[in-house]
């Protein structure tokens, strides 16, 4: 992937590298028995976990909807698969409905690319580039070579957290895996040159960010100037054998990629300072006030100043009973999460009967304390989650409370009116500056990130006829 540190939610919630079930997914199917864990020694094991790992993932972080931009994505990823030295797997690849440019692999090549990823490349080049990067993490099983998989995570953690440590190679890893990558490249007709000018364009994204708590490219694949300068030099010794890319050229990309969510999607619900609501669930919730909040397709939540404690929100699945789906779920986690109940009993949250339970359990080995709430709501069960480590759990109850009782409807006419960004270009005027660029498209976003869109510094001039990227601002309309 390609993120710095910055889903860190401390040690307690640190999710395992590769947790291929979600905590508490389903709505209370779960098997009874434990699985035993899998050492990926073989590329078959590879290709059984990865399997399991893709399902898992496709429900936390979601697949962008928008079938023709995930075949244009995948024809791309199948050229270069015909250029492969080792094709052990049937390779599928997928955009994840992220904000923040990222890319990873799953055992069994499962290669995923985010939609802030699309919007930051340029052109063709450098998404094959990035393609190729990627494939050779799943042929030389990197991720095999690491860690063991398929390993359940506590119902106590926090699920989106395991995405932040998806894939976060060592340097050799990476090293290789960049090597390939522009290899592969090379041998399809591309450029390899377009790595090091997207990661370059990483840089700029980071430095842009600075202090976002959001997960990006470079916090799993580390980069540096040293990396760029290496992949630079490569890219003058290999040879660019003759081809034919999917899109003819960078307008041909744009037009692929044009109208694609920058930021935030709705459709995964929105922040609002502390205040999150989801406008096609139709529900609300408050956190903690500055406490740092992060949001993916299946998981809402946020984590203390500190680090220490966290609550979170999770889609459980359909059901109506709370007691009953609360029993369930704690039972079949009992013994493998040495779960210990400390309370047990209903309570009414915005007039809908509620069940909350009390536990203490082991969370990476260590002692932690954890109020569960089911709330059932819309024909969905919720599960809010807050934890801390036993020994301070007792200085986050009352905030986990309040976030708790916070839960209520969203009324129907604070549904609609929210802001969605998609992307768009033109092409740039003589001596045009993206300031007066942004005036004349109604360019919604900041100038910083449009230069960063498009390469440039705040201060570029353009000579004319440049394609330059902006960002729109829409109404979105809720879906069911």
């Amino acid at each position: 992937m390609i993120f710095r540190q910055a889903l860190a939610m401390a040690a307690l919630v640190a999710a395992s590298l590769f947790a291929v079930a979600c905590a508490g997914g389903g709505s209370g199917s779960a098997e009874k028995k434990p699985r035993k864990r899998t050492v990926l020694a073989t590329e078959y094991d590879d290709v059984t976990v990865g399997r399991q790992a893709a399902a898992g993932l496709s429900a936390q972080m979601g697949i962008y909807d928008d079938p023709e931009l995930n075949a244009y994505v995948a024809e791309v990823g199948r050229r270069m698969l015909q250029h492969t030295i080792s094709r052990p797997f049937d390779y599928s690849f997928q955009i994840v409905d992220q904000a923040m440019p990222n890319a990873f692999a799953l055992p069994g090549g499962h290669v995923y690319v985010s939609r802030g990823l699309l919007a930051l490349a340029s052109n063709e080049t450098e998404l094959a580039n990035v393609l190729g990067h990627e494939i050779t993490h799943a042929a030389e099983r990197h991720a095999a070579a690491q860690q063991e998989m398929a390993r359940r995570s506590s119902p106590l953690q926090m699920p989106i957290l395991r995405m932040g440590k998806l894939a976060a190679y060592g340097r050799a890893q990476e090293n290789d895996a960049d090597r390939g990558g522009q290899q592969i490249a090379a041998a399809a007709g591309y450029d390899p040159a377009g790595l090091p000018s997207f990661l370059r364009r990483l840089g700029d994204l980071e430095r842009l960010r600075v202090g976002s708590r959001m997960p990006s490219y470079l916090s799993t694949h580390p980069g540096t100037v040293e990396r760029v300068a290496t992949t630079t030099q490569r890219a003058g010794q290999l040879t660019v054998r003759p081809g034919k890319p999917v899109a003819a050229d960078a307008l041909g990309y744009l037009k692929h990629v044009e109208g694609i969510v920058v930021g935030a999607n709705p459709a995964q619900g929105i922040f609002r300072g502390s205040r999150f609501m989801h406008p096609s669930l139709g529900f609300q919730i408050r956190f903690p006030d500055k406490w740092n909040t992060v949001n993916d397709h299946q998981t809402v939540g946020a984590t203390s100043p500190d680090g220490a404690a966290v609550v979170f929100l999770t889609v459980e699945g359909k059901a109506e009973d709370p007691q009953k789906f609360a029993e369930r779920f704690i039972e079949e986690r009992t013994e493998r999460f040495r779960l210990k109940i400390l309370r047990d009993t209903p309570i009414k949250i915005a007039g809908i009967d509620c069940w909350r339970i009390a536990a203490t359990g082991k969370v990476n080995g260590r002692s932690a304390t954890g109020q569960l709430t089911f709330i059932p709501y819309a024909g969905l069960m919720y599960r809010i989650t807050a934890v801390a480590p036993s020994r301070a759990a007792k200085n986050y109850v009352a905030r986990a409370r309040n976030t708790v009782r916070s839960f209520r409807p969203l009324p129907e006419e604070a549904r609609g009116g929210f802001p969605i960004m998609r992307l768009r270009f033109t092409r740039a005027l003589p001596r045009e500056s993206i300031p007066a660029m942004m005036v004349r498209t109604g360019s919604a976003f900041r100038p910083g990130g449009i230069a960063v869109l498009n390469g440039v510094f705040v201060d570029h001039l353009f000579e004319g006829g440049e394609l330059v990227k902006y960002v729109v601002q829409e109404v979105y309309a809720p879906s069911s």
